[in-house]
């Protein structure tokens, strides 16, 4: 891989779909400077600082015009980002879902097998159904919900298009950009602020996920040249309650606000995995990349929060 000091010519050109996201911002950030990046998304420009270096607007779905813009850029990878990831939303809104996780991926993979481009595709925990994880790699997935059964289909689209490609899981995405979608922490860092009492469960177990640090292991994998399914997700595993009493005590917020509730009693219209995780040996053993712990993270995200809005 080329260095900062490499000429502009000279460094790789990475193409980001869902770059007005939360990883998307993130992904821009950390490849800025060490790739040529492009952003790509719905909205007419890149609302979300840092910039890519250029932007397109694009819809996955739309398969004519995702070939001609990825024939025109020829980046040496695409990471698919994009993605309609209201996992309540894909109950309702089926077919809209399913236009951007199942047909929009099949458009991205079909593109980058007849142009001869590296694909890393995003994928979810909710592939499985949460009845004995953490999950390896090589574990049977067995989705629940209908954003689970999507993301599983385009698991397996992208895997017969491109044997080479990546496919990356991740879970509970949480990070601060500014203009971004709520995620859980920022959520629950408004509902507190405001006083407000919250109810979370303490029956649905997992890994949650840094953004920053999602951002480079995806590029550890495009570095180290791998392929296969790999396991991007948090270090510490924890029931959603516990990692809402982490996030008060880091960011000084009333803790005894938090309700503690379970998953019968807290009913939503899409079932999520109980007892969800995602094992990362396998990434750490092929990239070296390790994700940091919660406690540190959150209070980096802390910091970032702050320069910002200026505590």
């Amino acid at each position: 891989m080329c260095t900062r000091s490499c000429g502009h010519d000279q460094l790789k050109s990475i193409l980001i779909t869902g770059s007005n996201g939360l990883l998307g911002n993130k992904l821009v950030s950390a490849a800025t400077g060490r790739y040529r990046v492009v952003g790509l998304d719905l909205q007419s420009g890149p609302y979300v600082p840092p910039a890519p270096a250029e932007y397109i607007q694009g819809d996955v779905s739309d398969r004519e015009r995702i070939f001609g813009q990825l024939r025109e850029k020829k980046p040496d990878v695409v990471l698919h980002a994009a993605a309609f990831t209201d996992v309540d939303a894909c109950e309702s809104q089926y077919e809209t879902a399913y236009a951007v996780n199942v047909r929009g991926t099949e458009c991205i993979a079909d593109a980058c097998k007849r142009l001869g481009i590296s694909l890393i595709h995003l994928s979810t925990d909710y592939v499985f159904d949460g009845a004995r994880g953490p999950y390896a790699e090589d574990d049977k997935p067995c989705p629940l919900s209908a954003y689970g059964k999507m993301k599983w289909e385009s698991e397996r689209i992208v895997s017969s298009l491109l044997p080479d490609a990546v496919i990356a899981r991740t879970m509970v995405l949480f990070g601060y950009a500014p203009h971004v979608r709520k995620n859980f922490v920022t959520w629950l860092i408004e509902k507190l602020g405001k006083r407000e009492t919250v109810r979370v469960v303490n029956d649905q177990f997992g890994t949650p996920t840094f953004a920053d640090d999602l951002a480079e292991a995806l590029l550890a994998l495009f570095e180290k040249g791998v392929r296969g399914i790999y396991h991007t997700a948090g270090s510490d595993y924890l029931d959603r309650h516990a990692f809402a009493v982490r996030i008060a005590d880091v960011f000084g917020l009333d803790k005894s606000l938090i309700a503690a509730t379970t998953s019968d009693r807290f009913v939503q219209p899409a079932p999520r995995p109980k007892k969800s995780g995602l094992k990362t040996q396998k990434l750490e053993r092929d990239t070296g990349f390790r994700f940091r712990p919660l406690s540190g993270v959150l209070s980096l995200m802390k910091n970032q929060m702050e320069s910002v809005h200026g505590g």
